[in-house]
């Protein structure tokens, strides 16, 4: 199992990657994908007669996904690649297997990752939509950004303090914000632990 984030100040946060952290996280990926249906992961035709066609296509729709954003044209040939290697050596489906453990281990995937666009000297690096949409959605839903929000991002609806008020007041409405202020509070006011604490006992002397 992987180990729970470090606390900071009382919250929960990921504050480094150890050894520990970063085998579970290569162990968890070989089991999801020695456990996985390849018929619900995203394939564009049947495992059984895969192609290099269907694996480009996956690569690209299911990267996008656990990337949280279109992947460059880099990233999708390194996918590639390995994919074709494994491929190559031993099928169609352990070469999708072995990218998708690629996918589950990568640091776009498990951390996020946002650059922002072009540093200025002296002036805030701005962020993309799709940066926007992923601080919005783990700031408002603690999880991945939904369709309405990728779809927004992908037409450039992200960038206008207009644009991101309105996704906003959406996203408050969902019943994940309001799971996301609770899990606040119980960090903020350590609630996890009233089953374990003692009430205090009034001092019972008498005040003249």
């Amino acid at each position: 199992s992987i180990p729970a984030d470090e606390n900071s100040f009382g919250f929960a946060v990921g504050l480094g990657v150890s050894r520990v952290h970063a085998q579970a996280y290569m162990d968890n990926s070989e089991n999801i994908a020695n456990k996985v249906d390849l018929k619900k992961i995203g394939l564009s035709c049947d495992p059984a007669k895969g192609n290099d066609t269907c694996a480009k296509a996956w690569i690209d729709s299911f990267g996008q996904k656990l990337h949280r954003r279109p992947l460059s044209k880099e990233e999708k040939d390194r996918a590639f690649q390995l994919y074709k290697k494994i491929k190559d050596k031993f099928g169609f489906q352990m070469g999708i297997k072995v990218a998708l453990q690629f996918f589950l281990q990568s640091p776009h995937f498990l951390y996020r990752y946002e650059r922002g666009g072009t540093a200025q000297s002296g002036k805030v690096t701005p962020l993309n939509s799709y940066e926007i949409a992923v601080r919005l959605s783990y700031f408002l839903w603690k999880s991945v950004p939904d369709a309405a929000l990728i779809k927004a991002a992908q037409e450039g609806k992200l960038q206008t303090k207009e644009q991101i008020e309105a996704q906003a007041k959406r996203m408050l409405e969902d019943p994940k914000a309001k799971r996301t202020i609770h899990n606040f509070f119980d960090q903020w006011l350590e609630l996890e632990k009233l089953d374990t604490v003692s009430k205090s006992q009034p001092d019972r002397k008498s005040v003249v």
